[in-house]
C-alpha cells in the first residue's frame, strides 16, 4: 500500500503546511472533546456535594464555552484537510490527463477510452476521499482513542482495560474483513470502467448501431457488464452487512461491562458518580471511532485501489518525448525532410511497414504519395510530427536529428490533416482555431474560403457558431475533411500534411481546393496522400510507395512516361471517370 502511496508524496508536501494547521485545529479538537467529560466528572461530583443555581450556572457555562471552542476548531479543521483533498484532487487529475496527452497511439491501443474516463473521474473522486475525510478521521480515530485511554488510566486502570478488551477484538475483525473489502472495492472499480467503456463505444458508434439494427446486441451486452457490477457490489455489500453488526456488537459489549462493573464500584464507593458519568462519556465519544473505523478501512482501501488503478497509467513512462538536453533553436524550421535507412515495424512482429526507406524532400517542395492500402502512406507522413518513432533509421529536419527537436517547435511547425477526420464537439469558430486560438476574423475566412467551406457555412443558421455535435455528428464527412483543412492552413505550417484529405469532397469541389492550395503549397513543404492520380498531379513530385518501399519517383508526365503503377492507375481511373460520365 505504501507503495502506492509515493505517487502522492509530492503533492502532500507541497501542501505540507496547510496539513500543518488543519492537523493542529485537529488535535486541539480532540483535546477539547476529551476535555469536556473530565470536567464533566467535576461538575457532578461538586452538584453531588452541594447542588445551587449558582453552582449549575458556573459549570453549564465552562461546558458550554468549551463545547463552542471545539466546534470553531472543527469547523477549521474540516475546511483545512477536506480543501486540500480538493486542491490535490485538482492537481492530480491535471497531472495525470497531461501525461494521457504525452502517451503515443499504442497506449491508447491497450485502453479504452472509457476505462480511461472512469478512472480520471471515478477513481480520482475515491483518492481524493481517502486524503480527506479518509486521512481526517483516521487521525481523528487514533487520538480519540489516545486522550481516552490516557484519561480513563489515570481515573481506573482497572475499568479501563475491560473496556479496551474488546478493542482487541476489532483490531482483529478490522484485519479481517478489510483484506476482502480491499479486493472486492478493486473490481467494482474494473467492473463500473468496464460499463463506461461500453456506454461511451456504444454512444459513440449511435450510426453504425442503428444502421446494421445492433441495439439488441448492445443492450445485451450492457446487461451482462451491469450484471456482473451488481453482483460484485452485492459481495461487498455482503461484506459490509457482516462486518457493521459485529463492530456494533463489540460496541454493546463494552457497554455492557460499563454498566456492570462501573455500576457495581459506584455502589461500593470505590468509584465517584462523576467518574462513572465521565467514563460513560468517553465510551459515547468512543462508539463513532469503533463504528466509524470501519468506514474509515473502506474509504481508504477503495482509495489505495483506485490508486492502484491511476499508478498503472502513470508508471507508463511515454515513448516520445522531448530530448533531455535542452535545446534552443535561434531560427524557426524551414522544411527540408530527409529521411535516411527508416524502417517500420509492427509492435511484437518482424513484419516491417517502412522498409530501409530514403527520401528526400526539399523545402517548400510539394510531394504526393499514392500507392495501395496499406503500403505504408500513412505512417510515412505520422513520422514527421513524431506522432510514430521508426524502429530504424534516422529523421532529419533541416539536417538536425528529429529527436533532437523541442516537440513544441516541430508540432508547432506541421499543419496536419489526418486520414480520419476528428472534429470536437463545439462550435465551426473553435474548431477551425483550434491550432490557432488568436486567429483574426479575416485570417479564419480566408482559409474557410480556401477549404472551399464559406458557403456550407452561410447556409448554416449560425454561421461560425454553429454546434458539430460530437467527433462532428451534425456534418457531413466532406464538410468535415473542409475544417479540418481550414484548420491546418490557419496554422501558416512550413509543413503541410493532407492524409487522403479530400476521400469524401467530390472531383468538382477537389479541383477547386487543390487551386487554392497550388498557391499555398508553393511556400511550404507539402506532403499530400492521395488515391486519385487527378490529385496527385498538382504536387512538384510523386512518388509510388508499395509494401513499405518506393517503387517509383518523378513528376507527374515522368511517371506516365515509365508506363509503371503510377501509369496504369491513372488509366484505370481515366476509365473510371469515362465510365462514370457516360451514366450521368
Amino acid at each position: 500500500m505504501f507503495l502506492q502511496l509515493q505517487t502522492l508524496f509530492p503533492y502532500l508536501v507541497r501542501h505540507r503546511w496547510r496539513y500543518v494547521a488543519g492537523f493542529s485545529t485537529l488535535i486541539l479538537k480532540t483535546l477539547l472533546a476529551g476535555t469536556i467529560p473530565f470536567v464533566l466528572r467535576f461538575a457532578v461530583d461538586s452538584l453531588t456535594k452541594s447542588f445551587t443555581s449558582e453552582t449549575l450556572w458556573k459549570w453549564a457555562l465552562l461546558l458550554l464555552t468549551l463545547a463552542l471552542t471545539k466546534g470553531v476548531f472543527q469547523y477549521w479543521m474540516r475546511l483545512l484537510l477536506i480543501g486540500i483533498s480538493r486542491d490535490i484532487e485538482y492537481e492530480f487529475r491535471n497531472d495525470v490527463l497531461s501525461h494521457l496527452l504525452c502517451m503515443p497511439r499504442k497506449f491508447f491501443r491497450s485502453y479504452r477510452t472509457g476505462d480511461l474516463m472512469s478512472r480520471v473521474t471515478n477513481d480520482m473522486n475515491a483518492v481524493r476521499l481517502m486524503l480527506g475525510a479518509g486521512v481526517m478521521h483516521t487521525v481523528d480515530v487514533i487520538l480519540t482513542f489516545f486522550v481516552v485511554l490516557t484519561v480513563m488510566s489515570a481515573t481506573d486502570w482497572k475499568l479501563t482495560c475491560l473496556i479496551f478488551l474488546p478493542t482487541l477484538l476489532v483490531s482483529l475483525v478490522v484485519s479481517y474483513f478489510g483484506r476482502h473489502i480491499h479486493n472486492y472495492s478493486q473490481k467494482v472499480q474494473e467492473s463500473f470502467a468496464d460499463i463506461s467503456a461500453l456506454t461511451q463505444e456504444s454512444l459513440s458508434n449511435i450510426r453504425i448501431v442503428r444502421a446494421y439494427a445492433r441495439e439488441e446486441l448492445e443492450i445485451t451486452r450492457f446487461t451482462e457488464l451491469n450484471r456482473k457490477y451488481v453482483a460484485t457490489n452485492w459481495k461487498l455489500i455482503k461484506l459490509w452487512g457482516k462486518f457493521y453488526p459485529l463492530l456494533e456488537l463489540l460496541v454493546g459489549v463494552t457497554y455492557l461491562v460499563v454498566l456492570w462493573y462501573g455500576g457495581r464500584r459506584v455502589l461500593s464507593g470505590e468509584l465517584t458518580l462523576g467518574s462513572f458519568v465521565m467514563f460513560m462519556t468517553y465510551m459515547m465519544m468512543l462508539t463513532w471511532p469503533m463504528i466509524g473505523f470501519g468506514w474509515v478501512v473502506n474509504v481508504i482501501q477503495r482509495g489505495t485501489a483506485s490508486l492502484k488503478r491511476l499508478n498503472e497509467l502513470l508508471k507508463q513512462p511515454p515513448s516520445i518525448a522531448d530530448p533531455t538536453v535542452n535545446i534552443s533553436r535561434s531560427t524557426e524550421i524551414r522544411g527540408d525532410l530527409q529521411l535516411c535507412d527508416v524502417t517500420i515495424r509492427y509492435p511484437n512482429s518482424e513484419q516491417r511497414i517502412l522498409r530501409n526507406l530514403n527520401l528526400d524532400i526539399t523545402a517548400g517542395e510539394s510531394m504526393a504519395i499514392v500507392g495501395p492500402t496499406g503500403g505504408g502512406k500513412s505512417s510515412l507522413v505520422e513520422l514527421i510530427p513524431r506522432v510514430i518513432e521508426p524502429s530504424e533509421g534516422v529523421i532529419l529536419v533541416d539536417g538536425e536529428n528529429i529527436r533532437s527537436i523541442p516537440l513544441r517547435i516541430l508540432r508547432g511547425s506541421i499543419g496536419m490533416v489526418p486520414q480520419e477526420t476528428l472534429l470536437f464537439s463545439a462550435t465551426i469558430r473553435e474548431n477551425i482555431v483550434f491550432g490557432c486560438p488568436g486567429a483574426s476574423n479575416r485570417s479564419i475566412k480566408d482559409v474557410t474560403e480556401m477549404a472551399c467551406l464559406n458557403k456550407d457555412i452561410a447556409d448554416f443558421p449560425n454561421g461560425y457558431e454553429t454546434l458539430v455535435g460530437e467527433r462532428g455528428v451534425t456534418l457531413s464527412g466532406g464538410q468535415k475533411q473542409r475544417i479540418a483543412i481550414a484548420r491546418a492552413l490557419l496554422r501558416d505550417p512550413r509543413i503541410l500534411i493532407l492524409d487522403d484529405a479530400f476521400s469524401s469532397v467530390d472531383t468538382v469541389t477537389e479541383e477547386h481546393i487543390l487551386r487554392q492550395l497550388k498557391i499555398v503549397m508553393r511556400n511550404r513543404t507539402t506532403l499530400l496522400i492521395s488515391h486519385r492520380t487527378s490529385t496527385a498531379q498538382y504536387a512538384d513530385r510523386i512518388v509510388v510507395l508499395v509494401a513499405g518501399k518506393i517503387i517509383e519517383d518523378g513528376t507527374h508526365e515522368a511517371l506516365l512516361r515509365k508506363q509503371g503503377y503510377y501509369y496504369e492507375l491513372h488509366q484505370k481511373q481515366l476509365i473510371e471517370r469515362e465510365i462514370e460520365s457516360v451514366k450521368s
